[in-house]
This record gives structure tokens, sequence and C-alpha cells, in this order.
């Protein structure tokens, strides 16, 4: 691929569904495991002069699968509430801010309460708030960073407060910032903390009627976490103390907070050679990786850190200096080669430490000596096809613990360079909060400015973050928004917004507030006849996803197959796109790319039969259900004469079962 190129010549790779879902903590998953139902409609704004649908979340329904303790200040919040005017919610990250602004405003009488993506531009935010007013929504603002809060304790404010008084809405903003003087003086100001996490775990333990074996276990896993504990994390703890898979330790060990600094500092003792300390910073970042190309890597890095220096101690060089084996250890592991699927040895980060937790220790505990030349080498990896996950999942765990430097250093020089694999690592590093369950804010904003911003190559490292684990496990519901946004006003990045669009479909099982998102914004957005070419062109791509035998895609299609709205959305889409001009081509690429796939064995015959019948209750009501069986006819009997044996046997038989009689 050429250094200006959008990733034509990279479709292979952007074929791999890039949910990440092995990164991804318990803690995070969790959250998904005790939500109501997700409901997204939308309301329609003009942004950047053009009118685009923004997802709103129901969060009534969305939060009524959920156990729900006070947490400390829910009076003060829903006093505020009472009073009419516009609430900042404030607080620590995950201790329950928008669940609570939830149960407060429903309290209060609310007819119905809506979330309004904080990770939008203010301006944004604001015209949505005017959407909502219209219909007498109240509504939660999640997530606004400490800027956007002191922004509207100025004149972009004055607007937000005039819709609210004028239409009797009440808005909940929520933030991790601390409450500062001036926004008491304009706004009601809520400050929460975390319930106390043996309340939570009681009532998440009653929810699910769990056995006493299950209650035990919790209270002990409980005993050994440090406080406070995150009301997600207690739901993680409950979920594995009901699997009842591992014993106490096991699950400390997955959701402790304890920090590796004391132990760096005693395995550093009196100094460590510069091969020592390239050896642990390269295993750390590229745990999981192959041992030869780690080894390789740790040799550059030495390299880079050798020479005057007050963090590393030289010592006499020895060749093949063994693994820190306090910190990492050998492993095997099978990878997928051009050749087939192969054993081989890797290297990994010992339980009880994790990647990076430990990779953000050594940051703390070595100097700028260390620094600099660490994040020289990590930048270079971004060109290694192998290692740039490895690199990128690093940056975001520097991000997040040093957001300023990481930004200025790392995520901002690949973000825009020439090479479209740094920017896609600069969009895939902005995950890396999301999956360790840290405040994604910062993640929120730097995605947006760059989706919103006039350069292409911006814009493209923001298709990753959108399209990666930012997307996938963020509980934001703007990814579909952005990258469709981005695929009208960029054509030239149309084609990889489409493989990560599907990407959202497919990030797994428990991914259902991803794959709910982007299914009902593209079923909605569909209906608008300009802006249903757009969600046409994505459909085929979303199918070859869907199709995939990779392991995450299967499971995505197996759970999407049981939820029955996402069920019928895809139906819809395919419905409409087989009987309208403008997504013929679409839909006759899905319906063929079904086929072949149950001729590969990929999926079973029942897939295609249920999508038909399903295809044609969508159909039935806009009386399009003629036109649905003529397409039909015409995307089936050429695969009847295909050259392969088991096409032609699979479409024959669809023939067969649906055209019998005619």
């Amino acid at each position: 691929m050429g250094d200006e190129g959008f990733g034509a010549a990279d479709g292979a790779e952007l074929r791999r569904p890039d949910g990440r879902t092995g990164v991804v903590v318990g803690a995070v998953r969790a959250k998904t495991s005790f939500v109501g139902d997700i409901s997204i409609g939308s309301v329609v704004i003009d942004g950047g002069g053009d009118r685009v649908g923004v997802p709103i979340t129901d969060l009534v329904a969305l939060h009524a699968g959920y156990p729900f303790v006070h947490p400390p200040g829910f009076k003060e919040l829903r006093t505020g509430i009472a009073a009419g005017r516009i609430v900042v919610c404030a607080g620590p990250d995950g201790c329950g801010k928008e669940s609570a602004a939830t149960r407060a405003l429903i309290d209060s009488g609310s007819p119905g309460v809506r979330a309004v993506p904080g990770g939008l531009g203010l301006d944004e935010i604001g015209r949505v708030i005017e959407a909502l007013a219209e219909q007498g929504r109240d509504c939660v603002v999640s997530g606004l960073p400490e800027w956007s809060v002191k922004a509207l304790c100025g004149p972009r404010g004055d607007h937000v407060l005039a819709v609210t008084r004028s239409r009797g809405l009440r808005v909940v903003v929520t933030t991790t910032a601390e409450p500062d003087p001036a926004w008491r003086r304009r706004f009601t100001v809520a400050e929460l903390d975390y319930p106390e996490a043996r309340a939570v775990s009681a009532a998440y333990l009653r929810t699910t009627g769990a056995s006493p074996t299950a209650h035990t276990l919790t209270a002990d896993v409980l005993n050994e976490l440090e406080l406070p504990v995150r009301p997600a994390v207690v739901a993680a703890v409950v979920t594995e103390a009901i699997k009842g898979s591992r014993d106490t330790q096991a699950i400390v060990r997955e959701y402790s907070t304890t920090s590796y600094v004391d132990a760096l500092t005693a395995w550093l003792g009196e100094g460590r050679s510069p091969r020592e300390i390239a050896l642990l910073a390269a295993g750390t970042t590229l745990s999981g990786a192959d041992c030869v190309a780690v080894n390789e890597q740790a040799e550059v890095l030495a390299r880079m850190l050798r020479g005057p220096s007050t963090v590393v101690r030289e010592k006499r060089f020895v060749a093949g200096t063994s693994w820190p084996e306090t910190f990492l250890r050998p492993a095997t592991g099978r990878v997928g080669t051009h050749f087939g699927v192969l054993t081989t040895d890797l290297v990994e980060v010992c339980p009880p430490y994790r990647p990076n937790e430990l990779l953000q220790s050594l940051w703390l505990t070595l100097g700028p000596d260390f620094r600099q030349s660490y994040v020289r080498w990590l930048r270079t990896l971004a060109g290694r096809r192998k290692l740039r996950w490895h690199a990128a999942y690093s940056a975001g765990g520097l991000f997040s613990l040093d957001p300023v430097v990481a930004e200025e250093e790392i995520l901002r020089p690949w973000a825009n360079s020439r090479q479209a694999w740094d920017r896609r690592c600069a969009g895939m590093a902005l995950g890396t909060p999301v999956a360790m369950g840290a405040d994604a804010t910062a993640s929120r904003r730097l995605a947006n400015a760059w989706a919103t911003g006039p350069s292409p190559h911006l814009n493209h490292a923001a298709v990753a973050a959108y399209g990666g684990v930012l997307g996938a496990w963020d509980d934001s519901t703007i990814a579909p928004m952005q990258l469709y946004r981005i695929a009208r006003r960029v054509p030239p990045l149309a084609t990889e917004v489409h493989w990560t669009m599907a990407n959202l479909v497919v990030s797994g099982a428990d991914a259902i507030h991803a794959r709910t998102c982007t299914l009902a914004y593209l079923e909605t957005t569909s209906r608008g006849q300009r802006e249903a070419r757009t969600v046409y062109a994505m459909l085929p791509a979303l199918f070859d996803s869907l199709l995939s035998p990779a392991t995450v895609c299967v499971e995505s299609l197996q759970a999407l197959r049981s939820e029955p709205s996402n069920w019928h959305r895809l139906c819809t889409l395919v419905g409409t796109a087989l009987t309208t001009p403008p997504g013929a081509k679409s839909g006759r690429a899905c319906l063929t790319a079904v086929t072949e796939a149950i001729a590969l064995g990929h999926v079973d015959h029942s897939f295609a039969s249920e999508l038909i019948r399903g295809t044609k209750e969508a159909c039935r009501p806009l009386g399009s259900v003629s036109r649905l069986g003529d397409a039909l006819r015409r995307t089936l009997t050429p695969l009847t004469r295909s050259p392969s044996g088991d096409t032609r046997s699979v479409a024959t038989a669809l023939m067969t079962q649906f055209f019998a009689g005619s």
C-alpha cells in the first residue's frame, strides 16, 4: 500500500474483527450481564452542514436489569433534580452516576430519560438536548470532561439553560472532575461516591437467585479486594462466583488493583543492566508474542538504553540473558500463518501481574531516560505487522496513566503519520482505557476531535478508534454515527469504515451494546432515501464478518440469532436492500455470501431459512413481499448454475424450499 493509502491493500487484515475481546477485563464485560433492554432511538440534528441522526439510549430500559443501591450523595442528587435545575453529578469513575441519575429522575416523575452521548462536541450536545426537549424527554449527559462543564458555566451554556427552563426539561450532567465553585453558582452540584460493596453484592445475588456457595465465595473475594470496589467489579465477582469455575485467589488476582511499584523496586535492587530492563519492558509490551520477536525487540530497546543513564546501571553483558522470572514466563501458543496453524514459543506476563498495569509501574518507577528511549522504540513497532497491536495496546495503557505525554509523544505522531498502520495504531490505542475498565473520557474526547477535524489522517485514526475496542466496549453510543459521518464526508475512507462498522457487530457474544447500537443506527438511518445508499454499501462487509469462521464471529452470530430485536433489524436491512433499487446490488451480495458460507460449512442451512423468513416478515408491513420474492429468484437462480457443486446444491435447496409451487 502506498504511503497515502487508506486500506485498499490491507483488506485481509481489515476483515479481522478488532474488538479484541481477549484484552477486555471482566468488570467491563459485567456491565452487559445485568442490563435491561437496550432500546436505541435517534434524534436528527444539523452537524457540520449535514443532517445526521444521533443515537439516543432509553436509560430507563437500559438500567432496568441493574439492582440499584443508593450511593453516598444520592439524596442531594434527587433534591437537585426536584428543584428543576441542571444538576452536575460528580464522582469517581465507575461509581454508578448514570444509573443513579436515571433512578433519581424516575423518582421525580420523569416521563422518560434519554442518554446524550458525552463524546459529542458541546455544540452538538446542545442541539441534541434541544431536540429531546421537543419530545418532552429528560436527559443525562454522561461523562463530560472538566473543560466542557466549565464551558457550560459560560455563554455556551445559556442556550441550554433557556431550553430547559422553557420546556421544563431536567438535565443531569455526569463528570469525574472535581467540582469547581463556579459550578455551584450556576448549577446544583451533587457529589456521589462508590456504594458499599457488600450492599451491591447482596442486591446482585438476590437478583440472580445465587446459591449459598456463590454467596460465600463472593464474600470471601470482597474481603480480600482493596476498597472501594466499583459496582461493575462487584457484578463481575458475582458472575464468577455463580459460575464457580475459579477459586477465591484466582478471582482476587483478576480484579485486584494493587500497584506493582513495590515489586518492581525490589527487583531493581541496586541496579539492572540495559538488557535486563529491555527484556522486561519488551516482554511486558509484547506479552503473548513470539519469543524470538520479543528477544529481537529487546535488543533494539537495550541499544537505545545504553549509554549515560541515571536509571539503569550497566553490568557485564551476558548473551542470552533469561527472562525476568518474577514478571515474565515462557509459554506456547497456536498462531495462524499462510501455511497453516502452528505451535510456537511465546513470552507472557506471569499472573498475578497484568501487562498494562506492569508497564504503567515501569513508567512510574524508572526515570526520564527510560521513558524517552521506550517511547522512541514503541513508535517503531507500528510498522511491524505481528507486533503493532501490542504496541497500540501498550500506548493506550500509557495514555490512561499519562494522557498529556502519551498523546504528544506517541499518539499524535502516529495519528499524523503518512503510514496508514501508524494511524490505525493511534486509533486502536484509545480503546485500552476502556479494556482496562479505566476512565475513558480522554479517549472519547480525542476520538471525537479526530473524527470531526479537517485532516483525513486524523479522520482515519478515528475510524480505527471507533471500529476497535473503544467503539465495541465503551458504553457510549456514538461509534456507528461517527463512522457513518466519516464515510459520507471522506469517501476514500468508506471501504475501511465498512469493515470497522462490521467489527462492532462481531466483537463477541457479550458485546451486545455495540451490536445493538450499530444495527439500530443502520436500520434507522436507512429509512432516509439519501442516507440509505451509504448504509446499503456497508451490508456486504457486515455479512462477510458475520459469516466468518473466526471464533469471535461465530459467537457473535449465535448471540445475534438469539436476540429478537437485533435479528429483526438485520432482516429489515436485508429486506429493504433487496426490494429497493439503491440497495439491490448489496442485498444480492449478502444473500450470495450466505449461500456460499453454507456451502463452505461456516453456517448451517437453517440460517438462510431464518433470514429469508425474517426478511419476508420485515417486508410485509411495507407491501414489498412480492418484490422480495422476485429479488430472491434473481439472486438464487444464477447460483443454481454455479461452478461449485456445493453452492449449486445449497441454492437449489433454497429455491425448492421457498419457490417449489411456483
